[in-house]
């Protein structure tokens, strides 16, 4: 009988120490990215690199630097998220398989199976939704998207299970039985999708994807209270190694290390680091005759490669588990600009890196000329002062001593340098068009302005639309990233979660790349027909434009809801507008009758007033008559007559006789009234004179009187 062989796993701690090695040659196969990745924090962050290039001496030395970086992430990274959530909604829906593998057995008799499959869907997608929801995705994608945008990959890990646990109040009259109970059923298990940096995730050398990838090594920065924390779940991890790792400090890191994110180290650059251990978290395939004795394998698996996931603290392995995404990696990745034989994918600032230093070295450019041009220069001529006269202090006031017979003119000359610095702003502004065109980021669709920008709304849509086209690869990887997301969320729940109403073969797909590429086509052909109908007369009578107002707001990514007007508010517009048409005819027609009656009124008047002139004229003239008589009678009878003002008798003359006698009156009033005022003035002028005379000569009396007591008083001195 043959003796059984028996394999002999390899020690934990040797285990540990083939998951550094496999870190440090991921860490050192990278370097060349993660200089690209520092160069690009530092851009983002306005700070200068270490090793500086001539374009940037000037910048530097007079210490300005343009956030053109920043300005572009931020840009580009609200783009894309406003792309992809559709009205706060991640973008995705579950449905059933075209051609389910399995049904439940439960449905699989039923008449409406087909129903309760998609009954299900939306069960399963609503309760996915939920748990995005309640573990923070849209934050966590977010940082993805920013992440992305700058160094050029975005990463998620989906799932993470975490312990979720909601609050329990307690107060004086809780029941301890009461509240234990709450506290053990208010504690959930979530699976979450996580954000990971790039900075701490590395995969095998070579590596083109995660499916490709033979590993990848996880690290993180933890506590000692965080680790402690870890061997108190339940998820396999070995309490008793993580106390081992705390007390012997296994793991524990100090100084710089250039493959951390640049932001951990200038925190903890100059304190002491509170999460100083490293844990390395293992995902790959490693030979089940090393680790067989540590996992629950049958007789039939302890040969072959086995995918595992290890935990490392230091020299200290705290888990080893089997993978239970069925060797699957649970990383799942976007990119900004994705690089065919290389994982990681180039950023916003790796597009601009070039423009960014030159932008710098304009403005700086720039203010270099400005400060020539306003500071006031001079020539001196050391010999045409005296000796040690100093030329060159110079302030306001300053008096220089120079040699007799010298000219000032020779002795100072001032410099003007011109300001020839306008130039530079036609390149800054080419700077900014090119980073524009760069980054597939116009102005337009930032709320910004630009010199070469459209001012048409055509023009402007254009602008927009193929600036999306650019942007379309970028929401389709982030949109395949939801998607993997989705999915292994479905998967967990297929496997661990326990309500039957939501399990079956389903299909989770992210429909956000979709929805983008439809609105874009829509938003094309909306626009051509506006344009074609409302430069045709005929085809304007026949459509009704008011339907269009919400799809047109939809184009330009605006809210209709809170653009468009409703049918009552529209309705009452146009009440209201045929009741100020109504009340204009009705104004109109009151100033025309107003203006009617004012029009007879004057007439009227007119009427009045030739009436009453005639009447004083016919007066004048019967006076005249009679007068005329009267002097022929009394000339008859032999009486010499004196000759009399025949223009007295007439109205019209008297009237205006008054008129001029009272103009006259009024006159010589105000001519009396002035001659008072300036008599008046003239008796104060008087009055202030005696004063003054009086005054002088009441001081010239003290003197005088002063001069005698000093007089007599040198007298009785004498004496």
């Amino acid at each position: 009988m043959a003796e059984e062989v028996v394999v002999k796993s390899m020690p934990l701690d040797d285990l540990a120490d083939v998951v550094r090695k496999k870190f440090d040659t991921a860490r050192d196969y990278r370097q060349e990215t993660e200089l690209v990745w520092s160069d690009a924090y530092d851009a983002y962050r306005a700070t200068y690199p270490e090793e500086i290039q001539s374009s940037n001496e000037l910048a530097e030395s007079r210490g300005i630097f343009i956030n053109l970086t920043r300005r572009q992430v931020q840009a580009a990274s609200i783009r894309i998220i406003s792309m992809l959530l559709d009205d706060g909604r991640i973008p995705f829906t579950v449905k059933p398989s075209r051609r389910p593998r399995f049904v439940p057995p439960e449905i699989q008799d039923m008449p409406d199976m087909r129903d309760q499959l998609f009954t299900r869907a939306v069960n399963m997608e609503d309760r996915i939704r939920d748990i995005l929801d309640r573990t923070g995705y849209q934050d966590t994608l977010q940082d993805v998207v920013v992440e992305m945008c700058l160094f050029g990959t975005g990463i998620t890990k989906a799932v993470t299970l975490k312990q979720r646990n909601f609050p329990v109040y307690k107060s004086v009259r809780t029941d301890e039985v009461m509240y234990d109970i709450e506290s053990e059923i208010e504690t959930e298990t979530v699976p979450t999708a996580s954000f990971v940096s790039c900075w701490n995730l590395f995969p095998a050398p070579e590596a083109k994807s995660f499916e490709d990838a033979e590993f990848v090594v996880q690290r993180s920065f933890m506590s000692s209270i965080e680790l402690r924390d870890l061997g108190q779940r339940d998820q396999g991890f070995f309490a008793d190694r993580i106390e081992e790792a705390i007390k012997q400090q296994s793991g524990k890191v100090s100084g710089e290390d250039n493959s951390e994110h640049p932001k951990r180290v200038e925190e903890t650059g100059a304190y002491d680091r509170q999460k100083d251990f490293e844990v390395l978290e293992f995902w790959g395939r490693l030979d089940s005759e090393d680790i067989g004795e540590y996992l629950d394998l049958g007789p039939g698996e302890m040969s072959g490669m086995l995918d595992v996931v290890i935990t490392v603290v230091g020299d200290k392995v705290i888990r080893i588990a089997e993978n239970p995404f069925d060797g699957q990696m649970p990383y799942y990745a976007c990119h900004w600009q994705r690089s065919p034989e290389s994982l990681w994918g180039d950023g916003v600032w790796y597009s601009i890196r070039d423009i960014q230093s030159v932008i710098n070295f304009s403005y700086a450019m720039m203010i270099e000329g400005k400060h020539l041009a306003s500071i006031p220069m001079s020539v001196v001529d050391p010999g045409a002062f005296e000796a040690g006269e100093d030329t060159e202090r110079v302030y306001p006031g300053r008096q220089f001593r120079t040699k007799p017979g010298v000219d000032v003119n020779t002795a100072f000359k001032p410099i003007v340098i011109p300001d020839v610095t306008n130039g530079l702003i036609n390149l800054v502004q080419l700077l900014e068009q090119q980073s524009n065109l760069d980054t597939g980021l116009p102005p337009i669709g930032l709320g910004q302005d630009a010199p070469y920008q459209t001012k048409t709304a055509t023009g402007m849509s254009l602008l927009n639309t193929n600036s999306n086209r650019l942007t379309a690869s970028v929401v389709r990887s982030v949109s395949g990233m939801i998607t993997n997301t989705v999915q292994a969320i479905y998967r967990w729940l297929m496997v661990d979660d326990e309500d039957p109403a939501i399990k079956g073969d389903f299909e989770g797909q992210c429909y956000g790349y979709q929805r983008f590429i439809s609105d874009e086509i829509h938003n094309v052909q909306l626009l051509n027909f506006l344009q074609v109908a409302g430069q045709s007369p005929q085809l304007q009578g026949a459509f009704n434009f008011s339907e269009l107002a919400k799809p047109l707001a939809r184009a330009f990514h605006l809210d209709p809801n809170n653009l468009v007007k409703s049918e009552e508010e529209l309705a009452m517009q146009s009440q209201s507008a045929q009741q100020a048409q109504v009340q204009q005819a009705q104004q109109a027609v009151q100033l025309e009758v107003q203006k009617e009656q004012g029009i007879a009124q004057i007439e009227i008047e007119k009427e009045k007033q030739l009436a009453l002139l005639k009447e004083k004229a016919s007066l004048g003239e019967d006076a005249r008559e009679a007068e005329i008589k009267e002097r022929s009678e009394l000339i008859k009878q032999g009486n010499i007559l004196r000759p009399s003002k025949i223009m007295s008798m007439s109205a019209l003359l008297a009237e205006e006789e008054k008129a001029q006698f009272q103009q006259q009156q009024q006159m010589m009033q105000q001519q009396q009234a002035e001659a008072q005022q300036a008599q008046l003035q003239q008796l104060q002028m008087q009055e202030q004179m005696s004063q003054r005379e009086a005054g002088a000569i009441r001081e010239v009396a003290d003197q005088m009187t002063k001069r005698t007591e000093q007089k007599q008083g040198k007298v009785d001195l004498v004496a």
